[in-house]
């Protein structure tokens, strides 16, 4: 379609598409009114090619309202850092409705009526790496089927959504920015003579790549027959070096995100170094297609920035401050247990979004949690108080209640921390006291099982139990500021796993990829993360600009971290 197709009022409606890609725009308005074009318009094309910013340019292009019925995009879906159900949620709100699940959203589109939408940031979804593929199976397969229905994805070549999305449609169009056919050569010069810093011209046809490249000082010299996949490494190595020093925690907090944020949501990033950091390194950072966001989508960027862990999601409760986590069990298998004062709010795993009809209640505001067999929930307050909320399922002989009475009997009034065996049929419970003294109770009788020295110079601050290359474990933190190991079958606690100058705030263990992970957390702010192999052990240290008081490591091997005021769940890469 030519622009001698448009009306005076059409022209003036549209959006400039710089960097000389009318043809691409062109091209994309001609799908949209081409009623026997496949329903599916796939933009492709490698990092910085600018797949983005130009269905971003369509959506404004063709908004909801336009007078020509057949150029219209009823809702955008931004999936960079989204899981199935996130996306799901938005899509759902931004076509006016609600849903939950995907059959809730196809009972929304099912009405007849024709509908355009366009999905960005396809292959940066969620964390880990299935979930691109995850969100075209459950959500834009099916509604590829949806009689009607039309969608424009950006999603690059050779991945497992485009070939769940290409087998959907086998006869889908594709854009590919990489092709020089979609880009005026001169016109992208003369755009690239317009940025700041030297021409970029030489990175033709990929804007992205160009304005990344205007803000390193002397510019970037690549030859411009390499691959664009090469030309993109090479920007990107030369970007970051040039990079302040100080600044790359600040990017570093970007990449975790996985979406774009304003100034303000990437200050409050963990890490991120608050609102100064982010001007000085915005300033430094291509803006995305709104030109008041930011967001790493440049896949090598994201490769060559990204740390060895994001963020899956975070959760704020709505009491304010987060007291203590616990991993549920039955009847809260699958969930993670968060405390604010003496409420308990029950949150899905993966998801962290809250459930249940009502929060639970403890009789004390805890600075350790436990959740033992049958949901029996253990509080430790502050003043060494122990309070019991014994399980809610009915029939329940409640036996962990009687192993926690059994042991209060012993220790008095000196526990300090408890903490549960995640099994579904045990009602052991490990705990730590005012001497430094760990131990572990399997039963509601006897002395329980210890370590023959004491494990720590001081009152025992954290707790954690794990089953790993056929041992229990119990990991222990203490004021010390040593992390301690013991497996139960042997008779003493190794050398100090961690030592530091600083009080242990947090423990987790658990196994994971055949060997033990153990998380600490010291009041000073860091977060050692340490994966034990045969010969070395593999360490991971973060900063989240505030101290981490509780830790658990769910059932997925994610990493869930109590802040002062939220929790984040974290997995590694």
């Amino acid at each position: 379609m030519s622009a001698d197709n448009w009306t005076a009022a059409e022209a003036r409606r549209v959006p400039p598409l710089r960097a000389g890609r009318r043809a691409a725009g062109l091209a994309l308005f001609g799908w949209l009114d081409d009623p026997r074009a496949p329903r599916l318009c796939r933009v492709a094309g490698s990092s910085g090619s600018g797949r983005t910013h130009l269905l971003a340019w369509l959506a404004a292009a063709a908004p909801a309202d336009h007078p020509r019925s057949t150029r219209r995009v009823h809702a955008v879906l931004p999936t960079g850092g989204l899981m199935v159900d996130d996306a799901v949620r938005l899509l759902a709100n931004r076509l006016g409705g609600f849903a939950r699940t995907p059959a809730e959203l196809l009972a929304i589109v099912q009405d007849g009526q024709p509908r355009t939408i366009v999905v960005t940031g396809l292959d940066q979804a969620g964390g880990p790496p299935d979930w691109p593929r995850q969100i075209a199976a459950e959500v834009l397969v099916p509604l590829l089927a949806v009689p009607g229905l039309r969608l424009a994805v950006e999603s690059a070549d050779g991945t497992a959504a485009t070939e769940l999305l290409t087998a959907a449609v086998p006869g889908a169009a594709v854009l590919d920015l990489d092709d020089p056919r979609w880009t005026d050569r001169d016109v992208f010069a003369a755009w690239c003579a317009r940025l700041p810093g030297p021409s970029a011209a030489s990175l033709y046809p990929s804007p992205g790549l160009a304005q990344l490249a205007a803000l390193v000082d002397g510019g970037v010299a690549v030859d411009p027959t390499t691959p664009p996949a090469e030309r993109a490494r090479a920007v990107c190595a030369a970007w970051w070096e040039a990079l302040p020093e100080e600044l790359r925690p600040t990017v570093r907090a970007l990449a975790v995100a996985g979406c774009a944020v304003s100034a303000e949501e990437w200050a409050a990033l963990p890490g991120a170094g608050g609102a100064e950091a982010v001007a000085r390194a915005g300033a430094l950072s291509p803006p995305g297609p709104d030109g008041a966001s930011w967001e790493l989508n440049l896949r090598q960027l994201a490769a060559f920035v990204r740390p060895a862990w994001w963020v899956n999601w975070t959760y704020r409760p709505p009491g304010g401050a987060v007291d203590a986590l616990a991993l549920g069990r039955k009847p809260y298998s699958h969930r993670i247990l968060v405390a604010t004062g003496t409420v308990v709010h029950v949150l899905d795993e993966e998801t962290g979004r809250e459930e249940g009809a009502a929060p639970l209640r403890l009789p004390v505001t805890p600075s350790s949690l436990a959740c033992g067999e049958q949901g029996v929930l253990i509080a430790l307050d502050r003043a060494r108080t122990l309070g019991i909320l014994p399980s809610s399922m009915p029939g329940s002989f409640n036996r962990a209640v009687r192993v926690v009475e059994h042991v209060a009997g012993r220790a008095g009034g000196n526990l300090t921390t408890v903490a549960a065996k995640r099994d579904e049929g045990s009602a052991s419970l490990a705990i730590g006291d005012t001497q430094g003294t760990v131990a572990l109770f399997l039963n509601d009788f006897g002395p329980g099982m210890a370590p023959d020295q004491t494990s720590h110079r001081g009152p025992v601050t954290a707790l954690s139990v794990a089953d790993a290359r056929h041992e229990l474990w119990v990991a222990s933190g203490g004021a010390d500021g040593r992390v301690m190991l013991w497996g139960v079958s042997r008779p003493s606690s190794e050398a100090p796993v961690d030592e530091r100058d600083s009080p242990v705030t947090a423990v987790a263990a658990a196994e994971i990829y055949g060997g033990l992970l153990t998380v600490a957390a010291w009041a000073d702010g860091l977060v050692r993360l340490r994966r034990r192999g045969e010969r070395l052990d593999t360490v991971l240290d973060l900063r989240l600009d505030a101290p981490v008081h509780s830790a658990v490591i769910d059932r997925g091997k994610w990493i869930c971290l109590a802040l002062p005021d939220q929790v984040l769940s974290i997995t590694l890469d």
